[in-house]
This record gives structure tokens, C-alpha cells and sequence, in this order.
């Protein structure tokens, strides 16, 4: 069985961006964008440990034992391009298809033509 880790007892709100500078208000505590609070001396234990666990699940606080929530948006992003380009590919490739355009197999491409260099042995 897995060990859960304990939370807090900080919270930071992270703000939908690096721009955002309003601050938000919930269970009484006032959060501003990037500014750490200690929620065990704002509250009484069982309701910070409740509101830890709240918050650690939402994608605009970051919790101390909590998941990181940048990097899987990171992350996220990062498979989401992925993705994108692989539908830019096939779209381009269907595109080329459509135009009555064939990709060439290897065995009909061109070898490069190489000159001979005056003195080098011919081997024709």
C-alpha cells in the first residue's frame, strides 16, 4: 500500500499565468499570485488539513507535498505539440496524395554523380 504523503502546511496560488496579479480569497485566507501562506496558522488543524487536501488537487495552487501541477502542464503541452505535428504531417502528406503527388521509393532516386579527381584510378 502506498505511503500518502503530508501536505502543507504552505500553499501558493500560481494565478491562471505569470501575469495574473489578483489575489482570490477562499476559506477565509486571502491568496495573492506567488506569495506562500501557512494555512496550519491561519485555520485550526482539521479544517487546514481538509483545505490542503482541496487545494492540493486544484491546477492554480501549488501545495508543499503536493503534486506539481507546472509540470504536468508542461507536460501536457508537450504531448498536446506532439500531437499537432503529427496531424500537420498526415494533413500535408494527404494533401500531397490528393494533388496527384507520389513520394519516390529509394530504388527510383538519383545517385549523385561524383567527378573523378585527375590521378584517381578509374575502376569502370
Amino acid at each position: 500500500m502506498a505511503e500518502e504523503k503530508k501536505l502543507g502546511p504552505n500553499v501558493t496560488y500560481l494565478g491562471n499565468d505569470e501575469n495574473d496579479k489578483t489575489p482570490v480569497t477562499m476559506g477565509n485566507v486571502r491568496f495573492k499570485p506567488g506569495e506562500s501562506i501557512n494555512l496550519e496558522e491561519r485555520m485550526p488543524p482539521a479544517e487546514a488539513e481538509a483545505t490542503l487536501k482541496s487545494l492540493a488537487g486544484n491546477r492554480f495552487f501549488q501545495v508543499d507535498g503536493g503534486p506539481d501541477h507546472k509540470a504536468q502542464r508542461q507536460k501536457a503541452a508537450d504531448a498536446q505539440a506532439k500531437d499537432d505535428e503529427e496531424v500537420q504531417k498526415t494533413a500535408e502528406e494527404e494533401a500531397l496524395k490528393a494533388a496527384g503527388h507520389q513520394p519516390a521509393d529509394e530504388n527510383q532516386l538519383d545517385k549523385p554523380i561524383r567527378r573523378k579527381k585527375a590521378g584517381e584510378p578509374t575502376f569502370d
